[in-house]
């Protein structure tokens, strides 16, 4: 394991397998946690953890979570802006 990664920073083993592990209690990868951010109405660690699953576990990748949460409220912001014009 290396800085934490099981596949020894081979990034690209994790595209094969979905992308990045957000929670790794859990298994849930980044493109899982991008596509519920996508497709369902989550607005908090709490929506991500009820409808995903990830951060259930010890709780250490809630930060990374929030800021996947943060990151996509601010594209759908500016996307809802645009389409607006």
């Amino acid at each position: 394991m290396v800085n934490g990664c099981p596949r020894g920073s081979d990034c690209g083993g994790c595209q094969m397998y979905g992308g990045p592990t957000v929670c790794h209690c859990m298994q849930v990868t980044e493109d899982q946690l991008v596509e519920a951010l996508t497709t369902m109405n989550i607005r908090s660690v709490r929506d991500v953890r009820r409808l995903t699953g990830a951060g259930d576990g010890c709780n250490a990748c809630h930060r990374k979570i929030q800021s996947y949460i943060d990151s996509h409220a601010s594209t759908s912001i500016s996307l809802t802006v645009c389409a607006a014009e």
